[in-house]
């Protein structure tokens, strides 16, 4: 028992610290994920070609790549071309653009599961389709303006 008091006085601040180091790259790649994941489903449905081929690319090689080779190519291969990241910007950079991909397919999937009647519906009330975008991903934001 003395010697758990012991290792706990030695390593305990350590892990505190590591921790902590966790929760925020956990934060910031969740965060960097989903802004990744909506451009990412944007330029894969629009009907612009060129973004349509660069989203379904991106999905494609990202989701088909293991993620520790994703960070070692931001870590050790970004400073070769010249761009010099910390570990903790790199980490999160390399997860946020794997996730990205990963959320893009569950917002791809969300949004295909919507009933062509109801676009259909949103498009006869005269809204456009940067709006109806806008009411599906932000339900609060639209549920108030029905209250009126």
């Amino acid at each position: 028992m003395n010697q758990l008091w012991s290792d706990i006085d030695t390593y305990g601040l350590g892990f505190l610290q590591a921790g902590w180091t966790v929760l925020l790259i956990t934060v910031a790649t969740i965060v960097l994920s989903w802004i990744v994941g909506f451009l990412a489903v944007s330029a894969k449905m629009s009907s612009v070609r060129f973004f349509s081929v660069i989203g379904r690319f991106y999905i494609w090689f990202i989701r088909g790549t293991p993620a520790l080779i994703q960070v070692f190519v931001v870590y050790f291969g970004f400073p070769q071309i010249g761009i010099h990241l910390s570990p903790f910007v790199a980490d999160v950079v390399a997860l946020g653009l794997n996730s990205g991909a990963y959320v893009a397919e569950i917002m791809r999937a969300g949004l295909q599961a919507i009933p062509r009647s109801q676009m259909e519906s949103a498009y006869a009330l005269g809204m456009s389709k940067g709006e109806v975008m806008r009411r599906i991903f932000c339900r609060r934001c639209s549920a108030s303006s029905y209250r009126r």
